[in-house]
C-alpha cells in the first residue's frame, strides 16, 4: 500500500499544480475540491482507511490551501526531525513552501532508509534547500564487537566508543528460548526482532516485563540489552537496524530448525 499512496500522492500533487488557475480563482475550493481529490485516490485504492486521516491527506490540504492562500503569516521558524529518511521529497517540498523562511535541521540515517517513500540519498533534497551535511561517525550504543561487526557486515566504517563484550554469535532457532530464559533471569532487556508480523507467530513466545517480539518497525529508534534476530527475508537496511538495537549482545538465526 505504501508505494501505491506515495505515486497517487504525487500524482495528484502535480494535477493540483496543473489546476493551479481553478484553485486560486474559487473560494469555495476547501474542503469540496480537496474531498473530491480524497474520494477518487479511497476509489482507486480500496485499502486506505475510510476512518482516520491520513499523513498524505494533511499534505495535500496543505498544499491546496497553499495554493489559495500562499505562504503562513506566522510560520514557524525551526522544524526539527528526528528519523528524517522516513519522509520524502515531496513532504519537504509542501512545509518549506508554507513555511518560507523556516530553518529544517534534519537528525537521520539513510542506512536506516526502509519505508518506500523515506529518503536514500540526502543530495535530493539540495534541489530546494541549501544546508550543511554533517557525519556523526562515532557509535556510542554497541558494544565494540558489534560495531565492527556491522562495519564489515555492511562494508561501513564507525569508529566504535562502545565497551568490550561478547562476539556476535550465529544460532539455531532451537537455541532460542534458553537464551530468552538466562536473559529473564539476568533481569536483562531482550528483543526478539522478524522481518514481519507473520513470522513473530511462528515463535512460541516466552512473556515476560523483560522481553519484547516486534519487527523491524516496532523496534526503530529503540534499544535492548539483548537482540535476537530472524533475518530471512530481511534486506540490508533492515538487518542494519535490527541489529544495532542491541546494546551488548546480538544473536542471529540462521538455522530455523
Amino acid at each position: 500500500m505504501e508505494v501505491t499512496v506515495r505515486k497517487l500522492f504525487e500524482r495528484k500533487i502535480q494535477e493540483i499544480r496543473e489546476l493551479q488557475d481553478e484553485v486560486l480563482n474559487n473560494s469555495y475550493f476547501s474542503f469540496d475540491f480537496y474531498n473530491e481529490i480524497i474520494e477518487d485516490i479511497q476509489r482507486n485504492n480500496p485499502s486506505i482507511p475510510r476512518n482516520k486521516y491520513m499523513r498524505f491527506q494533511l499534505l495535500i490540504m496543505l498544499y491546496i490551501n497553499y495554493l489559495h492562500f500562499g505562504e503562513l503569516l506566522d510560520g514557524d521558524e525551526l522544524l526539527c526531525f528526528d528519523e528524517a529518511q522516513d519522509y520524502n521529497e515531496v513532504e519537504y517540498r509542501i512545509l518549506k513552501l508554507i513555511n518560507n523562511n523556516v530553518i529544517f535541521n534534519l537528525y537521520g540515517d539513510v542506512n536506516q532508509s526502509i519505508l518506500s517513500k523515506g529518503i536514500t540519498d540526502w543530495n535530493t533534497l539540495k534541489k530546494f534547500i541549501n544546508f550543511k551535511q554533517y557525519n556523526l561517525n562515532e557509535n556510542f550504543r554497541n558494544t565494540k564487537q558489534i560495531s565492527d561487526f556491522c562495519n564489515e557486515k555492511f562494508k561501513y566504517n564507525s569508529l566504535s566508543m562502545g565497551i568490550i563484550g561478547k562476539n556476535v554469535e550465529y544460532i539455531r532457532k532451537k537455541k532460542v528460548n534458553n537464551i530468552i530464559l538466562q536473559k529473564i533471569n539476568e533481569k536483562k532487556k531482550i528483543a526478539i526482532i522478524t522481518k514481519n508480523k507473520d513470522d513473530i507467530e511462528n515463535i512460541i513466545p516466552i512473556n515476560s516485563e523483560y522481553t519484547f517480539y516486534g519487527t523491524i518497525e516496532d523496534v526503530k529508534g529503540i534499544e535492548f540489552d539483548t537482540v535476537i534476530v530472524f533475518e530471512k527475508k530481511m534486506t540490508e537496511n533492515e538487518k542494519y537496524i535490527a541489529y544495532t538495537r542491541a546494546l551488548n549482545d546480538l544473536y542471529i538465526v540462521v538455522k530455523y530448525f
